[in-house]
């Protein structure tokens, strides 16, 4: 059984003729007749009976007419619901984020996105870099904002915006007066560093990583 057999059954039913539902179907009479003859044959039942030029359901056919208009309503009901999908008008987004960048900024381009499509469901994961990463390869986030590089040949990749790493200290520290400093002059102080699987993190480490002649801007 085809969706366009119900289709073609429903309207028959509802004109209770077989020209004027070929009409309204824009088909032929005699290509409408075979395939009402071809669904018969595959329920073994006869659908419909002949009264002078119309037809009229038999019992097996009243039997049909209520599944075959529910099927239909589900497929247009479908057909719908994609087509809001397309258009945006209806659906779900998940955004992950690191906290620090989702509290800077998220908030004024969701805002922005919830004005433009307000029939769309946000929801914002807040975790750690490599925590982001496997919500995406899982599909349990769409789009993610993660510190580079990130080596995923699966992923597509966009950069944004870059972000300089500065030294923070007290400003009664005695590195506080200089404009930048070393890494190398940072080895004997104390780190207050974020959690593991935060970009930030990693990036320190590697800087603190990296030769000693590269400087290090301090704030």
């Amino acid at each position: 059984m085809e969706l366009r057999h119900l289709r073609y059954f429903e309207a028959v039913a509802r004109h209770s003729h077989v020209t004027r539902a070929a009409a309204e179907l824009h088909i032929a009479q005699p290509a409408l007749s075979k395939q009402i003859s071809q669904l018969e044959q595959e329920l073994g039942v006869a659908l419909f009976d002949r009264v002078g030029r119309n037809v009229r359901l038999t019992e097996a056919g009243e039997a049909l007419l209520p599944h075959a208009r529910s099927v239909m309503a589900q497929v247009e009901a479908a057909r719908a619901a994609m087509a809001e999908r397309v258009g945006l008008a209806r659906g779900r987004a998940a955004v992950g984020a690191p906290p620090t960048v989702g509290t800077q900024l998220l908030p004024p381009v969701l805002t922005a996105f919830n004005q433009k499509y307000p029939g769309i469901e946000l929801r914002i994961h807040e975790a750690g870099v490599q925590t982001l990463l496997e919500l995406l390869e899982a599909g349990l986030t769409d789009v993610a904002i993660v510190t580079l590089p990130v080596d995923d040949e699966n992923l597509t990749v966009e950069p944004i915006f870059t972000e300089e790493m500065v030294v923070v200290v007290h400003r009664g520290h005695p590195l506080a007066s200089y404009p930048s400093v070393a890494i190398s002059q940072l080895h004997e102080e104390p780190w207050v560093l974020s959690p593991e699987n935060y970009g930030l993190r990693e990036a320190t480490l590697s800087a603190c990583a990296a030769p000693a002649s590269q400087p290090a801007g301090c704030a």
